[in-house]
């Protein structure tokens, strides 16, 4: 790990301005959990409430939320730098999932968080496990805790997409995850939600098999989009997910044309690689180092 212990960790946190005290007097009941909910949907950093009703003395007095919030502050607890790249994370947990470590008994010690990162792993370990190739990242965005799960992929065959869906929906880690499965080829960042939504417009046809639904498969029966009857686990032994495969990935069906350089989809307008270097040789004379 990146860190030592927790102090040290926030310590780290505080440093990279990951992490914001709270000193104002804050109601344990209902009030920050509000506060933290609000500061988590504007991507705010780590908080440490310091100043609890009720709890100015005795042995727990001040409360940090937030730790995994966001994939900086997860990056840094790996000891990686913030910006690094989401498959580099995803790749990290697997190799540390595959290293055995004698156990060694303990009286106490800190509780561990399943992460974000620690569900891409899984899965990409599931997709590699039934033989898919191509596999270049998995990310899994931390609101959903891997209900939604986004696959990139180097496309090898046409019928790809849903070969990993059913891997992922086939495997009993897919309980409570993998509800919804995007699908997205080497150019679309899986963890860029506007690269993301630039593929569902215009690499998606729901018509031609873009948009697959697996119904009554087992599933969460804690999904409150669920009917009640499909999470009666006395009745049914699980609850039942209708699932849903988004292929966003170029479809092999098109016939390959010259006017796209013998592709099979339109080429995407980018600037041409020597725009590329000149602009890249001119960027701190434009006066935008810092970006």
């Amino acid at each position: 790990m990146g860190f030592m212990d927790m102090r040290e960790w926030m310590r780290l946190l505080e440093k990279a301005g990951e992490l914001r005290r709270v000193t104002a007097e804050v109601d344990w009941d209902r009030e920050i959990g509000a506060v933290a909910r609000r500061v988590l949907e504007k991507k705010g950093p780590a908080l440490l409430f310091e100043n609890i009703k009720g709890y100015g003395s005795g042995r727990c007095t001040q409360l940090f939320v937030s730790g995994l919030g966001a994939r900086s502050r997860l990056a840094l607890a790996l000891g990686f730098q913030r910006e690094v790249a989401n498959r580099e994370l995803v790749q990290h947990v697997m190799k540390k999932n595959r290293e055995a470590i004698a156990p060694v008994v303990v009286a106490t010690g800190p509780v561990k968080e399943v992460s974000s990162v620690q569900r891409a792993a899984i899965a990409w370990s599931i997709l590699n496990g039934a033989g898919i190739p191509g596999i270049l990242d998995v990310y899994a965005p931390p609101i959903t805790n891997g209900v939604n799960i986004r696959v990139q992929i180097k496309k090898h065959y046409q019928g790809q997409p849903k070969q990993i869906a059913a891997a992922l929906w086939g495997n009993s880690a897919a309980q409570y995850r993998y509800k919804h499965v995007i699908v997205v080829e080497e150019d679309i960042g899986p963890a860029d939600d506007e690269q993301v939504e630039w593929a569902l417009a215009h690499r998606v046809n729901a018509g031609e098999g873009g948009v697959v639904i697996f119904p009554g498969i087992f599933g969460s029966p804690i999904d409150p989009s669920t009917p009640l009857e499909d999470r009666d686990v006395a009745q049914l032994g699980t609850g039942l997910w209708n699932r849903m495969l988004i292929d966003a990935t170029r479809s092999w069906k098109n016939p390959r044309r010259p006017e796209w350089g013998d592709e099979r989809f339109p080429p995407t307008v980018r600037p041409s690689p020597d725009d590329e270097a000149r602009i890249n040789a001119r960027w701190s004379e434009y006066g935008l180092g810092d970006l």
